[in-house]
């Protein structure tokens, strides 16, 4: 794996601070709601937010773009990941058009 630059380092420690503050602003999983709405299930058990999925990905300055990060438990974000398509049709995973930025 390659190393990052300095100022992407630089960059990932700032947002490492960030997220920390974020997490105890954004406290509960909002991809739990979201799944157990698809589901169709009556009853809801929204778990505390543990991590931050960055919707449209990392890459420059997406990284420290709040308005793409969504607070998700671990249980969540594996399933996110893992289940790209339908998280996408879910609007938890937001393709980014590199062309137009």
């Amino acid at each position: 794996m390659r190393s990052a630059t300095p100022e992407r380092a630089k960059q990932r420690a700032k947002y490492n601070r960030r997220v920390k503050v974020w997490l105890r602003e954004h406290t509960h999983c909002r991809a739990c709601l979201t799944l157990a709405e698809e589901a169709g299930l009556a009853i809801r058990v929204i778990r505390l937010a543990s991590e931050c999925h960055h919707m449209r990905g990392r890459n420059g300055d997406l990284l420290m773009d709040e308005s793409w990060w969504l607070p998700v438990c671990r249980t969540c974000h594996e399933w996110i990941t893992t289940h790209g398509r339908l998280a996408r049709q879910l609007g938890l995973i937001v393709d980014v058009d590199y062309r137009h930025q």
